[in-house]
């Protein structure tokens, strides 16, 4: 996912806009940020459709993989780069 101080925004105060119905999107200023791939839009959206709630990681492997959960699924999601807490 492209953060918005890659784009040469400050960290700090840069205001990102998500957009939910249709297409899954984030815009910082006038830029589009590049959300990634399948699983970590997907994890954005089960984090953006519970606002100000603790998403367990049971939850989030389920909601990527859609009950069929491989054995690998908690550690895919940190080594695929779905959980970024770099900002």
């Amino acid at each position: 996912m492209t953060s918005p101080a890659a784009l040469g925004h400050d960290r700090d105060t840069a205001q990102v806009d998500y957009r939910v119905l249709g297409a899954l999107a984030a815009t910082c200023g006038d830029s589009r940020l590049e959300l990634g791939g399948k699983r970590q839009r997907m994890v954005l959206a089960v984090l953006l459709a519970n606002p100000n709630r603790v998403i367990s990681q049971d939850a989030l492997i389920d909601a990527v993989w859609n009950g069929a959960i491989p054995e690998s699924g908690a550690r895919s999601l940190h080594t695929d780069g779905c959980v970024d807490r770099s900002g």
